[in-house]
């Protein structure tokens, strides 16, 4: 499993892929690079416990950079195949992630089928997480525990490799003074409803199990925001966008132009529309069958990275190229090259993703919507986002789960939540606050929670 993520060249576009690996290729200080595939699908957070202590490490920060090089080194010496692994239950692993161990948390699930791309198969259908222990007192050798995210089972590896392997990363990283009271949802049962005597549900707001409930307040620094000029100078020199419009397949030659209402400059051709909003929004919609993706005999792994390769260039074209991404859906059942599927993808910023806010809806900053194996949609909010040194004080998670509860006190049914973060939330009248937003079960829209 390590050899899958950590290993080798999953993804097949152009690229230079000589001496690279899945964690190496990712190279924190050079943040004037755009982002690779590989760094979309990292893991969005490492989750360090030990001492009675956690600490956290988002992605898009110092500190995670710091920490996910040590895992580095320490998977190069991890070596194991499917044959080892064996079934594990929830206590087996709900026990050994409140024990020392190194969780990392994907944030959206990953098929089999996409890591069956590079010659492997595992046992679980599709995984968001994997937990790394240092096994018990007999053993002392590292095992390694990986989710099934469809079915919930649970699977386990025992490697070779000596127990303080983890312990020693986790006692560099864990400091008295960055630690904390850091409780998993499971640890406090809010991952099950409680009834009163009546029978009747009392707490209809279900969280997931392996959420993490923050106790204290945080200070956030907040953000400036700017439109790259691209979209402010395009409806008086409409040139400036021709290497974005022959991304999509347009020849800038003989593609039609004109300025719609609200200074929004279309691209119009036989195949689509290609849409420039003055408020940076970039927008294309296929006429027929749209962007072919796959090559044949293709497969949705090498697919995906060609998306990515297309997000890239629009990014540096616009010159917003240092904003790091992260996938924010999840991707299996995708087995063949004809695939269909919606993927949103998320800014990262300070380990905090961006919502954008537009008109009523809540949406993520890029979305593409695959059909056969085409893109038929894309859309994506093009900013830029620095940090101010001004910071705002947020409240913690306990508030916001009891403003999710308030939200949803008159359903009569149980509220799932799969995911409760705090977030950049961008309107585009040129708003931005820090708020949380909730990802329900249940519900496709973010649901973002306020006072």
């Amino acid at each position: 499993f390590f050899r899958l993520w950590f290993g080798n060249w999953i993804w097949t576009y152009d690229m230079d892929n000589s001496g690279k690996t899945f964690f190496g290729i990712f190279d924190a200080s050079s943040k004037s690079e755009p982002v690779s595939a590989e760094d979309i699908v990292m893991p969005k957070r490492l989750i360090l416990t030990g001492g009675g202590k956690r600490s956290i490490f988002e992605k898009g920060t110092p500190s995670f950079d710091e920490c996910y090089k040590s895992l580095v080194s320490l998977s190069s010496e991890i070596g194991f195949s499917d044959a080892k692994s064996s079934s594990a239950t929830k206590e087996e692993f709900e026990s050994a992630l409140k024990s020392q161990s190194v969780f990392l948390d994907f944030g959206s699930a990953y098929g089999k089928e996409l890591l069956s791309f590079v010659g492997e198969d595992l046992p679980a259908y599709a995984t968001d997480c994997i937990l790394l222990t240092p096994g018990d007192a007999v053993i002392r050798k590292v095992i390694v525990y990986f989710k099934d995210s469809v079915s919930g089972e649970i699977y386990k590896i025992t490697s070779d490799i000596p127990s303080t392997s983890v312990t020693d990363l986790i006692e560099s990283h864990i400091t008295a003074g960055a630690a904390q009271n850091i409780p998993f949802a499971f640890e406090l049962g809010f991952d099950k409803a409680k009834t009163q005597e009546t029978g009747d549900i009392s707490h209809n707001i279900l969280l997931d199990s392996y959420i993490t409930i923050g106790l204290a307040d945080e200070n956030v620094k907040s953000l400036e925001v700017g439109i790259p000029s691209l979209f402010t100078e395009i409806t008086y020199n409409p040139s400036v966008s021709d290497k974005i419009v022959s991304l999509f397949g347009f020849s800038p030659t003989s593609t039609r132009r004109y300025v719609e209402k609200d200074d929004v400059t279309a691209f119009v051709n036989k195949n689509g529309t290609i849409k420039f909003s003055k408020n940076g929004i970039l927008e294309y919609t296929a006429e027929n069958e749209g962007i072919s993706i796959t090559n044949s005999g293709g497969k949705s792994a090498a697919a995906l990275g060609n998306i990515y390769s297309l997000i890239q260039n629009v990014m540096i074209n616009c010159g917003a190229h240092e904003m790091q991404l992260h996938i924010a859906s999840d991707l299996h059942g995708i087995a063949n090259q004809n695939f269909s599927a919606v993927i949103n993808i998320d800014y990262l910023i300070n380990g905090k993703s961006v919502t954008i806010v537009d008109g009523e809806s809540a949406v993520h900053p890029i979305t593409i919507k695959i059909e056969n194996g085409s893109i038929v949609s894309y859309k994506h909010y093009v900013y830029k986002f620095a940090q101010s040194s001004d910071t705002v004080n947020t409240s913690s998670m306990i508030k916001a789960v009891d403003l999710l509860y308030s939200q949803f006190e008159n359903s009569a049914d149980s509220v799932n939540v799969l995911d409760l973060y705090k977030s950049y939330v961008y309107n585009t009248n040129g708003d931005i606050s820090i708020l949380w937003c909730a990802q329900l079960k249940d519900h496709g829209e973010i649901n973002i929670i306020r006072e």
